[in-house]
């Protein structure tokens, strides 16, 4: 009895281990179609003169500068497509994708560390045009800009209009370093994993994880389903066949001090005798059973449920 649930159980995460990947191949076709930049910005305060020092003074342009700060921008193809930066098939408008800086602050130098596919960068007041022809996969460019605060702010951000980019996915990310908190109390961690791995990736694990808390909702509903057969079946063979069991009872070759427990459960009588009967009921669940296969079911998807919602908000 209770290998008949346990088969059940079996077939269902069979056939959920099916769907999957009936899923991961679909949208494997999908990922052979992604273009995708990763825009990383790290930045971190270089110098900074909070209190008054006689020996020493920085000037830019003749002007007295109290803060310099240093951001990094890396700029990175992570998607599997090569992404073109001009003409009709151009991933941007106006052939040009758009880095801006906060206005607040004034930009002192810039240089470039690292340019894999041959871009142009053109600065005009506080943002940088990059301009190129194709970008494959995995290449890279990085800058760094030096920043004097014109105004009192704390931290300077990198922006880009994402509506200027037609034909790629963005992921975008401003990172202080000197405000970065233990990973274990937040969900950096998901953070650099959505950076580094295709966006097709969390939306399969989204929808799973949807598919897998439907399943722990259905399950239930099957198990009271199939409990509730059982018994209008047992009810509808006692009304149909049991005058009828009751004789063939008597003239069986059962021994007689067994016969009375059959009585009562006539679908426990031994196979050896039941070419003796007209017909023998199947055995139907106890309610027990189905409280004890809804907990179990239960402590076996209550994992899944767990991960559904938690990609179901988070990815």
């Amino acid at each position: 009895m209770y290998w008949k649930y346990i088969k059940n159980i079996i077939v269902v995460l069979g056939g959920m281990a099916s769907i999957v990947t009936i899923i991961a191949f679909v949208w494997s076709i999908h990922l052979n179609q992604e273009k995708k930049i990763k825009v990383e910005c790290h930045t971190e305060r270089m110098l900074s003169f909070g209190t008054k020092v006689d020996s020493l003074t920085v000037l830019y342009k003749g002007k007295k500068i109290d803060d310099v700060w240093k951001i990094r921008i890396d700029l990175n193809n992570i998607g599997m497509q090569s992404i073109i930066g001009c003409g009709s098939s151009s991933a941007f408008l106006n052939d040009r994708l758009i880095i801006n800086i906060d206005n607040n602050f004034q930009i002192i130098s810039y240089s470039v560390n690292k340019n894999d596919f041959g871009a142009k960068y053109n600065q005009s007041d506080n943002s940088f045009a990059i301009s190129f022809k194709k970008w494959k996969p995995n290449e890279k460019l990085q800058m760094e800009v030096l920043l004097s605060p014109i105004k009192n702010k704390e931290y300077p951000l990198v922006s880009i209009n994402e509506r200027d980019i037609i034909g790629a996915d963005v992921v975008f990310r401003n990172l202080d370093l000197a405000k970065i908190e233990d990973s274990s109390n937040n969900l950096d961690w998901l953070n650099n994993l959505k950076l580094n791995f295709p966006s097709f990736l969390f939306k399969i694990a989204k929808y799973v994880g949807l598919f897998f808390f439907s399943v722990f909702c259905i399950a239930p509903i099957y198990y009271i389903f199939d409990y509730i057969k059982g018994r209008l079946q047992y009810s509808r063979w006692k009304k149909k066949n049991w005058k009828r069991f009751l004789k063939e009872l008597e003239n069986s070759q059962i021994p007689i001090n067994e016969r009375q427990q059959y009585k009562y459960k006539p679908y426990d009588v031994p196979q050896e005798y039941h070419l003796q009967f007209t017909n023998i009921p199947k055995s139907p669940d106890s309610f027990g059973m189905l409280i004890w296969m809804i907990v179990f079911s239960a402590l076996i998807f209550c994992p899944f449920v767990v991960y559904a919602f938690f990609a179901w908000y988070n990815l």
